[in-house]
């Protein structure tokens, strides 16, 4: 085999090598909640953990020693019931930054000395994220969000400890989240809008006219 063959081939090694790398390095991982309420994405090379303790929300840890993800699941058995139409309105709204230092103080985040400078509800989807600017007691920024389901919130907080940018990992996992039946309540609020907007369209329409009537006048003699 001639030089210029060899090179070649350990070229292509090398590129497939590479490739297979950036591939594995890439691979995701689905984790799903015990009792099968939401799933989400997030690297393979993370290590997972889960910590439940009575009458606590459930923590989930996602990260390395750089880095971390804590999500926590506080159970809204009040709003479980809820329609899915109704249940997304109540939640387009943004919560108030004092909800969002409330609720990590409340989680024991960031030695309570967490701060949150803004709040907004990003709506372009079916259901409403919601999402903080937060910074943890280091100063170093947080990637801050929560997501709703009847009967569930879900708040994630995903910080850096070094000086790498991890966003793009933690709005993968952020991004990610989803319930086991949305398409099903999606469908039936849509259901349900659709029939109000029918029922409000038909109540604004002029009534119809009286069966035999004409519309004109009767001629006097």
């Amino acid at each position: 085999m001639s030089r210029l063959l060899i090179a070649a081939a350990a070229a292509a090694t090398a590129l497939f090598a590479a490739g297979a790398l950036a591939q594995a390095q890439g691979a995701l991982k689905t984790f799903t909640d015990s009792q099968n309420r939401f799933t989400f994405q997030y690297p393979a090379s993370l290590p997972v953990d889960v910590v439940a303790r009575p009458n606590q929300p459930v923590n989930v840890l996602v990260g390395a020693a750089d880095y971390e993800c804590q999500i926590f699941v506080v159970d809204r058995p009040e709003l479980a019931a809820a329609s899915p139409e109704a249940f997304v309105r109540g939640y387009s709204t943004a919560l108030a930054p004092e909800v969002w230092k409330r609720s990590m103080d409340g989680f024991a985040l960031y030695n309570r000395q967490g701060t949150v400078s803004a709040s907004s509800v990003d709506t372009t989807a079916f259901w409403p994220v919601q999402r903080a600017e937060v910074r943890n007691d280091a100063s170093k920024p947080v990637v801050a969000a929560m997501h709703a389901r009847p009967g569930l919130d879900v708040w994630h907080f995903c910080t850096s400890f070094d000086n790498g940018d991890h966003t793009a990992v933690f709005n993968q996992i952020v991004s990610s989240f989803a319930g086991p039946n949305d398409a099903v309540l999606k469908a039936q609020a849509e259901a349900a809008a659709a029939a109000r907007a029918a029922a409000s369209a038909a109540a604004a329409a002029p009534p119809p006219p009286e069966k035999g009537s004409s519309g004109r006048g009767r001629r006097k003699d």
